[in-house]
């Protein structure tokens, strides 16, 4: 253990690189020192590592939800990941200008699960918005933030009661009537 992560420089031991509470918590280490006649001495020591809060981790997200959907139709989850154990961790919008309507916008996010739903359906139009791209992060419960894109698509559904304006719609297409 000693020499793989820890070193002893002068009369200092010092530690290779950096340690991980989450990966390996305590080193129990054994020191032997030889003076120029010969005599030892030997000291064991454990070296707690302390754990410290570290940022939890967000990749981006892409679904797709059909045009006119209803309010809280769940389009998909988002999740994010952090290595200390236990963390509560939640969701949310990127918003930099303090006076947006969240309360607007296509799409809401639940703050503690992660879950992606339809909050206003009228955006959803296909053939006014093909997609929307959001910024989105995950919030630790010591405040330390990652942020991801979440990019939803919308898919064109034919909608009821309307034929296309500029086809010719003909039995066997050729465009003639048979």
């Amino acid at each position: 253990v000693l020499k793989t992560y820890f070193q002893i420089a002068g009369d200092q031991l010092q530690t290779k690189s950096s340690l991980d509470a989450e990966g390996q918590g305590l080193y129990n280490i054994e020191i032997t020192v030889t003076d120029l006649a010969g005599g030892t001495f030997t000291e064991s020591f454990v070296i707690t590592v302390i754990s410290v809060n570290e940022a939890p981790e967000m990749e981006d997200f892409e679904f797709s939800v059909p045009e006119n959907s209803v309010v809280g139709l769940q389009v998909g989850s988002i999740e994010g990941t952090d290595v200390d154990a236990g963390d509560v961790l939640s969701y949310s919008f990127v918003i930099t200008d303090p006076f947006f309507d969240v309360q607007g916008l296509a799409f809401g996010i639940e703050s503690s699960t992660g879950q992606v739903y339809v909050n206003n359906p009228d955006s959803l139009n296909y053939e006014e918005n093909e997609f929307f791209i959001y910024s989105i992060q995950v919030t630790d419960a010591g405040g330390l933030v990652s942020a991801a894109l979440l990019k939803i698509n919308i898919e064109d559904v034919v909608e009821i009661g309307l034929l296309p304006v500029n086809e010719v719609i003909t039995p066997n297409g050729d465009g003639h009537n048979d």
